[in-house]
């Protein structure tokens, strides 16, 4: 069980050293624990070169403008991990981040039986992060 917000990034962090394996076999696993939250999320992929941060950030603001509960989430963070994922352009609180991390890491001792892998990539993790919020407290 992860308490504060510091072991929480360590624990995240500490998926990357183990590498990347390409494929989707993990993600749908994933899918399926949380009952395909996927298939119930309104999305927008916004990819690119440039300007990236500011196309989602106008999106953001026309969308929220129009009565939606926005999340976002971008890489790289700027000055706090929390940045990555917001909620109306707010970042999720250092409390957040440890309930949803608690939520994910239990899972990852079933990754290697369930999926015949040993690791996890970073960018997977911070994305189950972004599914999982709508079942946080501020979407209840």
């Amino acid at each position: 069980m992860i308490h504060t917000y510091e072991e929480a990034l360590e624990w995240i962090h500490g998926r990357l050293k183990l590498g990347i394996k390409p494929g989707l076999k993990r993600m749908e696993w994933m899918m399926e624990k949380l009952d395909h939250p996927e298939r119930r999320l309104k999305a927008v992929h916004v990819g690119g070169t440039n300007g990236k941060g500011s196309t989602v950030e106008m999106i953001r603001s026309i969308l929220q403008e129009a009565g939606y509960h926005v999340g976002t989430f971008t890489s790289p963070y700027i000055e706090q991990f929390n940045e990555r994922i917001s909620v109306n352009g707010k970042p999720i609180s250092n409390e957040e981040i440890v309930q949803l991390t608690n939520v994910i890491k239990p899972w990852r001792k079933n990754w290697k039986i369930q999926n015949g892998v040993v690791h996890q990539n970073l960018k997977s993790l911070r994305r189950w992060l972004f599914i999982i919020l709508p079942k946080s407290a501020r979407f209840l």
